[in-house]
């Protein structure tokens, strides 16, 4: 299975896009943990069809910091860093 995952602006201020792209049907979660491994922002979708999604994640509540966007679809994990700056 193919699969993407990218947000921008990173760093960000507040408000990022999260943009990830699989290539084959089935479940999808999208989630954000801060560097303890807390998740803060999860999202989980049942059955999507294969393609490209983008969701806007605001952080405004949150301190700025490290984060970490991690996408899991079966048993395929993607993870990258996103950094809050305020």
């Amino acid at each position: 299975m193919k699969m993407s995952l990218t947000s921008y602006p990173n760093p960000f201020n507040s408000f990022t896009k999260i943009q990830f792209e699989v290539s084959a049907p089935g479940n999808a979660l999208l989630e954000i943990t801060d560097l303890s491994g807390k998740s803060i922002f999860r999202i989980l979708k049942n059955g999507i069809a294969s393609g490209s999604y983008e969701y806007q994640w605001d952080a405004a509540s949150f301190p700025s910091g490290i984060y970490f966007c991690r996408l899991t679809t079966g048993k395929f994990t993607l993870t990258k860093k996103i950094i809050l700056m305020k």
